[in-house]
C-alpha cells in the first residue's frame, strides 16, 4: 500500500499483487462452484429424510 510519503510505482510489486488477487479469486470461485455442485446432489424427500445421490468420481476438486 502507499505510505504517507510518496513511494515510486513498483511495477514488479503491482504485477505480483495482481497475480495474487487473480489466483485467490479463481480459487474462491472454484470452491464456490464445487459447493454448489455438491448442494445439487442433496435432495430432501420430506423434513426427516435426506437423500444424497451418488457422486460420480472425479466430480469435485480443482483438478478433474
Amino acid at each position: 500500500m502507499l505510505n504517507s510519503k510518496s513511494e515510486p510505482f513498483n511495477e514488479r510489486d503491482f504485477r505480483f499483487k495482481t497475480m495474487l488477487a487473480a489466483v485467490l479469486f479463481l480459487l474462491v470461485f472454484q470452491i464456490g462452484k464445487n459447493c454448489f455442485d455438491l448442494a445439487k446432489t442433496i435432495t430432501i424427500k420430506n423434513p426427516t429424510t435426506v437423500e444424497i445421490r451418488k457422486i460420480p468420481p472425479g466430480k469435485f476438486g480443482i483438478w478433474k
